[in-house]
């Protein structure tokens, strides 16, 4: 590593650079504002009352819980498998995504229907 490096391996910015480096930096902080403005507003509006019963199902917590990780384990071996077949399909780019995003509407259609 040169004296002109940084810790991370990068060059500094040159002097001409200071000033668009320093906008994008607080362009970066600044779009997080209205996202917590709107969470700190929601918190004024949360109601125990909309919220249903933390163990619907009646099990133990264990039981729950392990319910709700077989769950999310299957919905992520869905994806894994979607990902590992784009290798055999033809134009993997487009069909994949185009297949996740269709499957994704398709459950949550089938979920509406269902409650």
């Amino acid at each position: 590593m040169s004296d002109k490096q940084t810790a991370d391996g990068q060059l500094p910015a040159s002097p001409g650079e200071a000033g668009p480096a320093r906008g994008k930096e607080f362009a970066k902080i600044l779009k997080f504002v209205p996202l917590l403005f709107m969470a700190t507003v929601g918190l004024f509006f949360i109601k125990a009352g909309n919220f249903g019963s933390f163990n619907p199902s009646h099990l133990s917590l264990a039981g729950a819980v392990s319910a709700a990780a077989a769950i999310a384990l299957f919905s992520y071996l869905g994806l894994e498998t979607a990902s590992v077949a784009a290798g055999r399909v033809k134009e993997p780019s487009r069909n994949v995504s185009r297949a996740t995003i269709y499957g994704t509407l398709a459950c949550a259609f089938i979920y509406i229907l269902g409650t």
